[in-house]
């Protein structure tokens, strides 16, 4: 049975196994808890001192985001400024371009009439007459004249222009009628 020893034994071994149980686990386990990133916490203050830095580098990381973020809004808002700007600028000179092609159009289209007008008073005339006069002219007006002649007159004229001349603007008129 048992002996008095073992009655001795027995409490004292329980009593330290709830010591054990109750006190030094649940004190390793609070030191365990309290271990952040690696550095040990002594208490509860140390543990506040510790997330508020952290709170406050990550406070800072944002404020550098947000104005990162601020001066790249900027930029970009100056360049679609620029772009608008630019775009205004480009309808604008699209427009005017427009407009003075249509008035060079219609001063072209006047002044092709009035060279034809003028071509057929040429034709009119005798073929002498009409080479003195082309002779005088202006080479470019010369050939947009004769261009515009019926070829058997414009022929006729021809002969009666001076060789060097004729040969100019023959050369000129070949080039003109390839060209088209």
């Amino acid at each position: 049975m048992l002996n008095n020893r073992t009655l001795i034994i027995y409490p004292s071994v329980l009593v330290i196994f709830f010591i054990v149980a109750f006190i030094l686990i649940p004190a390793l386990a609070q030191q365990k808890q309290d271990n952040i990133n690696g550095v040990m916490i002594d208490s509860e203050g140390e543990e506040i001192k510790v997330i508020m830095k952290a709170l406050e580098e990550r406070e800072k990381e944002l404020v550098k985001r947000e104005d990162a973020l601020s001066k790249e809004e900027e930029r970009l808002n100056m360049l679609r400024n620029s772009i608008e700007q630019s775009l205004k600028q480009y309808s604008t000179m699209r427009s005017r371009l427009q407009k003075d092609l249509e008035a060079g159009s219609e001063k072209d289209d006047k002044s092709a009439q009035g060279v034809t007008r003028i071509a057929k008073i040429y034709e009119s005339m005798s073929p002498g007459e009409a080479a003195q006069r082309i002779e005088k002219m202006e080479d470019d007006m010369a050939v947009e004249l004769l261009a515009k002649i019926k070829n058997k007159q414009a022929g006729k004229i021809m002969e009666a222009i001076s060789p060097e001349k004729a040969a100019f603007l023959t050369m000129k008129l070949a080039e003109r009628k390839g060209g088209k």
